[in-house]
């Protein structure tokens, strides 16, 4: 690779990331948020314009399993913030967020 070019999203992913067994979290080891959320800084159309830091289970879900529709949240199953296993992961409201929290 030269310098000043990107490893690829993928790559860059799988170093902060433990994938254990399928029906077990994975869990985030790179740079997390306040709240305790991986996340992972991305370049592209699929993910932003330009580049951002985005959440790792949210970049999990578009790599897996596709767009996110507008207005959706990607929830965890189990309330782990560091998983981004995709079978933990689902598509829901702020409302669902919340009613699942409680």
């Amino acid at each position: 690779m030269r310098k000043g070019q990107r490893l690829p999203l993928k790559t860059r992913f799988w170093k902060y990331a433990t994938k254990g067994p399928a029906n077990e979290c994975w869990l985030w080891h790179g740079d997390k948020d306040r709240y305790g959320y991986g996340r992972i800084l991305v370049w592209g159309k699929q993910f932003t314009k330009g580049h951002a830091a985005k959440l790792a289970h949210r970049v999990m879900y578009l790599m897996k399993k596709g767009k996110i529709p507008r207005g959706k949240l990607v929830l965890h199953k189990f309330g782990v913030r560091a998983c981004f296993n995709p079978k933990h992961l689902f598509i829901g409201t702020l409302k669902d967020n919340t009613q699942d929290a409680i």
